[in-house]
């Protein structure tokens, strides 16, 4: 696998888990799923039935310098 792949794979998981916890604590119905488009970091996710889009800047250099839960962790803040 490539870095990029493990960095999908990874904010995938983390909001499987995060949608999990949403509707025990919260009754928070929701699902998402992350890719990399052109030189964006895209998160496509629905909540209770509303689709959302979540983008932000990416390029593979960043690999270089970020953690792998920098995109996770940037979406649960913003989106």
């Amino acid at each position: 696998m490539t870095e990029v792949q493990d960095l999908i794979d990874y904010t995938n998981h983390r909001i499987e888990k995060w949608y999990e916890l949403a509707k025990t604590d919260y009754n928070v119905e929701g699902k998402g799923e992350a890719r990399i488009e052109g030189d964006a970091f895209i998160i496509d996710y629905v909540e209770n039935g509303v689709k959302k889009t979540w983008s932000w800047a990416f390029y593979p250099e960043y690999l270089e310098d970020r953690e792998i839960d920098f995109y996770y962790n940037a979406w649960a803040e913003q989106g």
